[in-house]
């Protein structure tokens, strides 16, 4: 399943002020805390990359100052980021940790918008792990704090069509994506790119390939405006596979070739392993030499780049 998460990436006033009956009262912040929102914003740096091991490095550095100086704020925005990390990874069980534990601090602070995405993400990890009537359930409580407020959700409503089209509801998931779609703000292309993804997933395994690249184009395009990386990877290699199954093998190729170079340049040995095999079918149907391509994809899977893009 494809890994496109939405990081807590702001801070709310809590987290810069003090507020008293008589007013905002400024306070400057603890040097751990400054210290901590510097270690956040690196290592959402390198998340948005897809470069998840730098990224969990400075995130565990940023819980150590926040838990030093007490900020419940911080500690629960990396509480959620490192389990954002470890979702990444593959390791779904570490995850689901750090995201009810995030969820039970936002709670905390009544910052119902921290506890909503934490629970979407940890049904998000619930999916991945296939434990779907768990995922329901969290869904459930999200959603509880969701009609409380005054708009709709989009990673929610995401996640919850991702839940249906894995258990096959095809109209289901159409109708909270298209809702996902229009209820994510255009600017905000990390999250845009995800919907478009899932739709593309979706326009997929409905047979409508045509409506598919246009999504799956679309995630890149959005993707590439952010450098991020391991979405492009997956966007190119997605785009390659409506091209292979309709046929198209010398554009499928095309396609896989520059999904495996940024793969192997972020060091991502399993989509390495996987694309490759999708290359290697798509260029002997086509015709087509490898050659070259494995030149590269081998020496940067070394950690043999001259520029690497997951410093």
């Amino acid at each position: 399943m494809n890994h496109k998460i939405l990081l807590i990436i702001g801070f709310s006033a809590l987290f810069l002020c003090a507020c008293t009956g008589a007013g905002i009262d400024r306070k400057p912040l603890p040097p751990d805390s400054i210290a901590g929102m510097n270690e956040l914003g690196k290592g959402n740096d390198r998340y948005q990359k897809g470069c998840y091991p730098q990224a969990l490095e400075h995130f565990l550095r940023a819980h150590e100052r926040f838990a030093a100086s007490d900020h419940i704020a911080g500690t629960a925005i990396s509480f959620n980021n490192i389990g954002n990390v470890y979702r990444a990874l593959g390791d779904p069980n570490s995850a689901l940790l750090f995201f009810e534990e995030a969820y039970i601090s936002f709670m905390d602070l009544k910052d119902h918008e921290g506890a909503l995405q934490s629970l979407s993400n940890k049904a998000a990890a619930l999916i991945d792990a296939n434990r779907i009537a768990d995922a329901d359930r969290e869904f459930a409580r999200a959603q509880k704090i969701a009609d409380a407020g005054r708009k709709p959700f989009g990673p929610l409503l995401r996640n919850r069509g991702m839940l249906l089209l894995k258990k096959g509801d095809y109209p289901g998931a159409q109708a909270l994506l298209d809702n996902a779609l229009k209820n994510t703000d255009p600017l905000d292309l990390t999250e845009s790119a995800a919907v478009q993804f899932a739709l593309g997933n979706l326009m997929q395994k409905t047979n409508r390939p045509d409506e598919a690249l246009r999504h799956f184009e679309a995630a890149l395009a959005a993707d590439q405006a952010v450098s991020h990386y391991k979405g492009m990877a997956d966007d190119l290699a997605a785009i390659g596979s409506v091209h292979l199954d309709r046929g198209n093998a010398e554009q499928a190729a095309g396609f896989f070739k520059r999904a495996v170079k940024i793969y192997a340049l972020i060091r991502n040995k399993a989509k390495v392993e996987a694309t490759r095999g999708q290359l290697a079918e798509a260029a002997q149907k086509a015709g087509m030499g490898m050659e070259l391509t494995d030149f590269f994809v081998e020496k940067w899977s070394r950690g043999e780049a001259s520029e690497k893009p997951c410093r």
